[in-house]
């Protein structure tokens, strides 16, 4: 994980409140923050880790392929991969739309999230979460991955609700080389809502081509268990493809909104969802769509 003005190095869940002031700061100013191994020793994780083995453990043997409990949770969703890479999707299931775990429902929840969420919104709003805001994304090796990675892109159009919107990415893997991570442009939250195309695979790609992109740091970050990524619904950013040959990469995202946002209360707080009659992004903006070519 990168070091630098966005990093807040020995943050833990215990002491955040110690630093809610520097974190708000660097939120505002760089559109993102990361807390290296912020939630490595803390119980709420661990126990939603622990669930998620458990699972796997559970899928392994209907694959019949019995896996070594005592395996950290990226090697036994690897090995799950190998045998039925069809069964990794139930574990995506789990922690999607919501994450429907009780000790994911806790990890979201968490005092410490709830806390940096309060210090970037204040007391004013309203906070939400959005209907789409929990995924639990998980790329093995190999090219059948490739297709979950996003372009370049702003989480707020795949969303909807408020664009005063909060990531959290969290790491339930652990750092391997070539096993990829994210890239986020430091400072392009500040570009508010950009025009975008809707790709064949359905994707949505933010438009750059009117800006310089290389005025914006471009920061990876390729995370250990435990890390933590925070940024704006507006910050520029790409999922990297995990090009390694035998190694798992695994995070956990959670979203908050705050709904007094002034183009929140515009758009009468609309959802995306997965229902296909629920309102997309270039129906809710028209004028910000531009047509793949």
């Amino acid at each position: 994980m990168p070091c630098g003005d966005v990093t807040l190095p020995g943050v833990t869940p215990s002491n955040i409140g110690e630093h809610l002031d520097k974190f708000r700061q660097i939120y505002d100013d760089a559109g993102v923050v990361i807390l290296p191994g912020f939630f490595r020793d803390d119980p709420i994780f661990r126990a939603f880790e622990r669930d998620l083995k458990k699972l796997t453990t559970e899928l392994c043997g209907w694959a019949g392929c019995a896996t070594d409990k005592s395996l950290c949770l990226d090697e036994m969703v690897g090995h799950l991969a190998r045998h039925r890479r069809d069964l990794v999707g139930k574990l995506y299931d789990i922690g999607t739309r919501p994450n429907k775990l009780l000790s994911g429902m806790s990890l979201k929840l968490h005092p410490a999230l709830i806390a940096m969420t309060s210090a970037v919104f204040g007391d004013a709003g309203v906070l939400a979460t959005p209907t789409l805001s929990d995924t639990l994304h998980m790329f093995p090796p190999g090219s059948d991955s490739f297709r979950f990675n996003l372009p370049l892109h702003q989480d707020y159009p795949y969303l909807l609700q408020s664009p005063n919107q909060i990531t959290f990415w969290i790491s339930l893997s652990r750092h391997y080389a070539d096993v990829g991570g994210m890239s986020v442009w430091k400072g392009s939250h500040k570009l508010g809502i950009r025009p975008h195309e809707r790709e064949q695979s359905g994707h949505l790609a933010t438009v750059v081509d009117d800006i310089d992109l290389s005025a914006y740091e471009e920061i990876r970050c390729e995370a250990d268990l435990g890390d933590l990524v925070v940024f704006h619904t507006n910050i520029l950013h790409r999922s990297e493809k995990n090009y390694s040959e035998n190694d798992t990469r695994i995070v956990q995202l959670f979203r908050f909104s705050d709904l007094f946002d002034e183009e929140a209360l515009r758009i009468n707080w609309v959802n995306a969802d997965v229902n296909p009659k629920a309102p997309k992004f270039e129906e809710v903006y028209p004028e910000k769509i531009r047509q793949a070519v």
